[in-house]
């Protein structure tokens, strides 16, 4: 009964995300038509999006309903 494999997993799982979506959210801003819109710092923007995407749980209602189970 021990979730400690359980909790690594999804632990590495969502960072493997978060970082997916850095390297994403950086490459679309890199380009020329977004760059022209959105000015430079594409990194810093990148960093902001991936970190907003870390830290709030948009999805939580798999997680509730295998706990209510």
């Amino acid at each position: 009964m021990s979730v400690e494999g359980y909790h690594a997993l999804n632990l590495l799982i969502h960072l493997t995300v978060v970082f997916l979506v850095f390297v994403f959210v950086r490459q679309i801003l890199a380009l020329p038509f977004v760059a022209a819109e959105f000015g430079g710092g594409e990194d810093l923007k990148a960093l902001a999006v991936a970190g907003a995407f870390a830290l709030h749980p948009l999805q939580t209602e798999a997680v509730s309903y295998i706990v209510q189970r």
